[in-house]
C-alpha cells in the first residue's frame, strides 16, 4: 500500500476537512520529508568501511536523523488527530481543547474510545506499543534534550593514541600562529579509522551506540504496518460512520 497514495489520489473519501488536512498536510508531507531523510541516510551508510566521513557530512547525517524521528512521531500523531476529526473518537476534543493531549495513536483513552467506532484497529496498534516507547526514546532527545549524533569514524586504539598526539600537536602549532599546519595536522587526524554508520545516544554518563541501517529498517517497518491499517479504515469508512467530528 502506498502510504500517500490515498490523501493524495482520493481526497474525496474524507468528509472532515481538519481531517483531510492532517493527511495531505501532515501525514503526507511527513513521509515525503521521512523518504528524503532515508535516502541521504542510506547514501551515507553504504561509505561503511572506507574512510572517515567529514565533520560536515557527519553534521548533514545527524540532521536526518534527528529530523527522521521527529516525523516518525509526527506522522503518527497526524494520523491520530486525522481519526480524531473523522471518526469523532473523543466527542468535543480539538487541537485547541483541554482534551488534546488525550489524541494519540498510543494512548490509553484514545484506543478505548477507538474501540467503539474501529474494533479492529486497537489490537494491531497495541502491538507496537513497545516500539513506540522505544521510539519516543531516540525522539524525545532530539526534541527536547540532546540530539542524535552521526559518528563521523571508529578508531581502534592505536589510531586513537595517534590522533590524540596530532591534536596536541595541532594545537601547539595554532597556538603560534601556524595555522595552516595546525589545522593539516587535525585533518590527518580526522582521517584516522574507518567510517561505520553508528549512531551516538548521550544518556546521563554514558554514550549509547547503536547501527544506523538495522535500527532506521526496524522503526521505518513499525510505522508501516501502523499507518497501513488506519489509513485502510479512514478511506473505507465513508458511509460506515453516521457522523464525524465538526471542526471547532
Amino acid at each position: 500500500m502506498d502510504l500517500v497514495h490515498l490523501p493524495l489520489v482520493e481526497p474525496e473519501r474524507i468528509s472532515n476537512q481538519r481531517a483531510l488536512q492532517h493527511l495531505k498536510e501532515g501525514f503526507t508531507r511527513r513521509m515525503l520529508m521521512i523518504d528524503a531523510s532515508l535516502r541521504t541516510i542510506g547514501a551515507t551508510s553504504d561509505a561503511a568501511g572506507g574512510k572517515p566521513i567529514s565533520p560536515y557530512a557527519a553534521i548533514d547525517l545527524a540532521t536526518h536523523l534527528n529530523a527522521l524521528y521527529l516525523n516518525f512521531c509526527g506522522a503518527l500523531d497526524n494520523l491520530a488527530w486525522a481519526l480524531q476529526y473523522e471518526l469523532g473518537i473523543l466527542p468535543g476534543v480539538s487541537e485547541t481543547s483541554k482534551g488534546r493531549l488525550k489524541v494519540g495513536l498510543f494512548s490509553r483513552s484514545f484506543l478505548q474510545s477507538l474501540e467503539k467506532v474501529a474494533v479492529d484497529l486497537p489490537p494491531v496498534i497495541r502491538g507496537h506499543a513497545a516500539w513506540h516507547d522505544e521510539l519516543h526514546s531516540l525522539r524525545d532527545p532530539a526534541a527536547h534534550r540532546i540530539p542524535i549524533y552521526a559518528v563521523p569514524g571508529v578508531m581502534n586504539e592505536n589510531q586513537g593514541e595517534q590522533a590524540k598526539q596530532l591534536g596536541v600537536e595541532a594545537t601547539r602549532l595554532i597556538l603560534e600562529g601556524k595555522t595552516n599546519a595546525g589545522m593539516e595536522l587535525m585533518f590527518q587526524a580526522s582521517n584516522l579509522g574507518t567510517y561505520q554508520p553508528l549512531m551516538s545516544l548521550s544518556h546521563e554518563g554514558r554514550f549509547e551506540f547503536r547501527h544506523i541501517s538495522p535500527q532506521v529498517a526496524a522503526d521505518q517497518t513499525h510505522l508501516i504496518q501502523v499507518a497501513e491499517p488506519v489509513l485502510r479504515r479512514l478511506f473505507e469508512q465513508r458511509g460506515s460512520v453516521g457522523h464525524g467530528q465538526t471542526d471547532t
